[in-house]
Parts: C-alpha cells; structure tokens; sequence
C-alpha cells in the first residue's frame, strides 16, 4: 500500500510538471510604447504604428517589398512606436 502511495504521487508530480518546450508556441512580447531616440533604428512590425510628439519630428523608413518588418529611423523631433 505505502508503494502505491508513493508512485502515485510521483505520477502526479510529473504529469503536473508536464513540459514547458516554448519552441512550438512562441510567445509574442508584451505590447508596450516605445519612445524613440535620435538617429537609433527601430524595426516596425505590422500592426506597428508611429505617432509623432511634435511638428519638427523627421523619420527615414526602410521598408523592402514583400517583407513584413520597416526599419525607422528617428531623425530629429520625438516620436513614440505603438505596439500591438
């Protein structure tokens, strides 16, 4: 009886553990505002949006067609990627 007991129990533990192969599944990162800094390239990925703080903010965008991520590049001015 004390046998069973014990395997049972240690059943349960590795069934509870089970596997956490993040591989197959890959989490996306948290959404979160970034705030850009001068002349630092960004990658943008779609459903990405920039809002630009003020009226002198100046952006280069690289975007390659048929490619789903842009390169931006905060020039002068602020700007602030949004995240989805």
């Amino acid at each position: 009886m004390k046998k069973l007991a014990i395997l049972l129990v240690t059943a349960l533990f590795l069934i509870a553990c089970g596997s956490n192969d993040h591989t197959s599944h890959p989490t996306p990162p948290p959404s979160s505002d970034v705030d850009m800094e001068l002349s630092k390239a960004y990658t943008l990925l779609p459903g990405d949006s920039i809002i630009k703080n003020d009226e002198s903010a100046r952006l280069e965008i690289q975007h390659i067609d048929g490619q789903a991520e842009s390169t931006v590049t905060l020039l002068e001015g602020s700007a602030t990627i949004i995240r989805k």
